[in-house]
C-alpha cells in the first residue's frame, strides 16, 4: 500500500463489502488513505491486531484465530468516522424487495451414515479406497461435499446419495418456467447438475419440459456467449460458481437464485446475491438455500448471517455518525 499511496495526494477506496469477514480487513484500507494521520491505524498490522483482537488457540494445532475485542469497538469505529462516507444501495436505488428462504434437505440413511462416520471417525471406507480427513479444514470440506451427496477421494469421486438433488428438482418444479441461477462450490456438483438439468423433467400438468442450462466455472470455454445466452433467455438455468461469476455481472432477467451449496465467504455470498438484485431489476428477488438438516450446511449459513450482521452494524454506525 505504501508504494501505491505515496505519490497520490487524494486517495479513495471504494467497496460494496469493505470488510466481509472481520474488522481486521479495514486496516490496510484506512492505512492507505490516512498514512500516519490516524492514531488508530498508525501502526503496523501486527500491533493493530494485538491491540484490537484477542488471540485464541485452536486446540493443539499451533494455529490461532483472532476475535475482535468488543470493548474496543467504539474507539475503533470513531477512528474510522473522519475518513469514511457510506452510501448504501437502499439509499441510492429504489429496488424491489429480497426474500430469503431455507429449504431443509433430509439426508437418506446411507448419506447420514456416511456423514456421521466422517464427522466422528474422520475416515470413510469404499471398495477401493479409504477417504481420510487429516485436519479440521479438510474435515469441514469433506462434510460439505457429503451434504451434496458425494465425496472426493484421492483417486476418484464417490457418490453417496442424491437427497439434495431431489430437493432441487422439487424446488425447480415449484418455480416453474422462470429462469434460475444455481450457485454451487464444487466442480463435481456442476458436472452432476449439468447432466441432471439436461434431461427431461415434469413441470406442470404432467407436461414434459426439457430445460437447457449453461454453466460459468473454470471449464467454461466461451464465457461471454454463456452470459449472453442466459440474458437472452436461450436457456432456463445458469449453474455458476461464485468465484467465477459473483462479481461484475448483471442478470436482472432472472429473479430466482438457489444456493445448492455454500462456502464461508460473505463477500462472495453478498456479491452473488447482487447479480440479480441491482439496477434494472423490476421484480422481487427470491433466494433459496438448500441446507441439509443437522449438518455443516447450517453452521456455514449461520456464520454467513453473523458476518453480514457484523458488516452491517459497522457501516450503519459510520453512516449515522455523519
Amino acid at each position: 500500500y505504501k508504494t501505491a499511496a505515496k505519490p497520490i495526494p487524494h486517495r479513495y477506496v471504494l467497496s460494496g463489502t469493505p470488510a466481509p469477514n472481520d474488522e481486521s480487513e479495514y486496516w490496510a484500507q484506512i492505512k492507505m488513505i490516512t498514512g500516519a494521520g490516524n492514531d488508530c491505524f498508525n501502526m503496523n498490522y501486527y500491533a493493530f491486531r494485538s491491540k484490537y483482537f484477542n488471540s485464541i488457540a485452536l486446540g493443539l494445532t499451533g494455529q490461532k484465530m483472532f476475535k475482535f475485542r468488543r470493548s474496543m469497538q467504539k474507539e475503533f469505529m470513531e477512528a474510522m468516522k473522519p475518513v469514511t462516507h457510506i452510501v448504501s444501495k437502499e439509499d441510492a436505488l429504489d429496488l424491489p424487495e429480497q426474500t430469503h428462504l431455507i429449504r431443509k434437505v433430509f439426508l437418506s440413511k446411507e448419506e447420514r451414515k456416511a456423514y456421521d462416520t466422517m464427522r466422528d471417525d474422520l475416515v470413510l471406507r469404499f471398495k477401493d479406497e479409504m477417504v481420510l480427513s487429516q485436519t479440521a479444514l479438510t474435515e469441514v470440506m469433506k462434510l460439505r461435499q457429503l451434504t451434496s451427496g458425494f465425496v472426493y477421494g484421492e483417486n476418484e469421486t464417490y457418490r453417496t446419495g442424491q437427497s439434495k438433488i431431489k430437493e432441487l428438482d422439487g424446488l425447480l418444479e415449484e418455480i416453474g418456467n422462470h429462469q434460475v441461477i444455481i450457485w454451487v462450490n464444487f466442480r463435481y456438483e456442476i458436472r452432476r447438475l449439468i447432466a441432471r438439468l439436461s434431461g427431461q423433467i415434469v413441470i406442470d400438468n404432467n407436461e414434459p419440459y426439457i430445460p437447457d442450462c449453461g454453466a460459468l466455472w473454470s471449464e467454461t470455454k466461451d464465457r461471454d456467449q454463456v452470459i449472453k445466452d442466459f440474458k437472452d433467455n436461450k436457456f432456463q438455468y445458469l449453474i455458476a460458481n461464485p468465484q467465477s461469476a459473483a462479481h461484475g455481472l448483471t442478470f436482472t432477467n432472472c429473479k430466482y437464485a438457489v444456493y445448492f451449496s455454500l462456502n464461508y465467504s460473505y463477500e462472495l455470498q453478498k456479491q452473488s446475491q447482487d447479480r440479480i438484485h441491482r439496477i434494472g431489476q423490476e421484480h422481487s428477488t427470491t433466494y433459496y438455500y438448500l441446507l441439509a438438516d443437522k449438518t455443516v450446511d447450517e453452521m456455514i449459513y449461520k456464520t454467513l448471517l453473523r458476518k453480514g450482521d457484523l458488516s452491517k452494524m459497522v457501516l450503519d454506525y459510520l453512516k449515522k455518525g455523519k
